[in-house]
């Protein structure tokens, strides 16, 4: 535990493909270990641990702002629809532990999203 008996949370988040790309890189991050991000329990039937990892999700970026009527009131609103960018996205959220394998791979979407 962290200082004051509070728990260190980190989260790590992943990027890629698609939601079979990102479950392939937990079970490359799960080899050896004790308790697995994911498994298989026969073939193509694929889990996840959801106590520590959100199921993979679609990637959305702001799409061009769009300004309707409200039927109700009357009123233009503006809103901004999500777009997807074709890629996927998974957290996977560890208390008081870490892991270099997922630290390695959500860096390397921390570098694709700065450049």
């Amino acid at each position: 535990m962290g200082a004051g008996g509070m728990s260190e949370i980190t989260i790590y988040r992943l990027r890629a493909e698609s939601g079979d790309a990102l479950w392939e890189a937990l079970a490359g991050a799960s080899a050896g270990k004790a308790r697995p991000y994911v498994w298989e329990d026969a073939p193509g039937a694929r889990h996840f641990d959801e106590a520590r990892v959100r199921l993979p999700y679609a990637e959305l970026t702001a799409g061009e702002p769009v300004e309707t009527t409200d039927p109700d009131t009357g009123e233009i609103v503006e809103t901004i629809p999500s777009t997807p960018t074709g890629f996927w996205l998974c957290d996977v959220v560890l208390v008081d532990e870490s892991d270099a394998g997922l630290a390695a791979l959500a860096a390397a979407v921390d570098q694709a999203a700065s450049g």
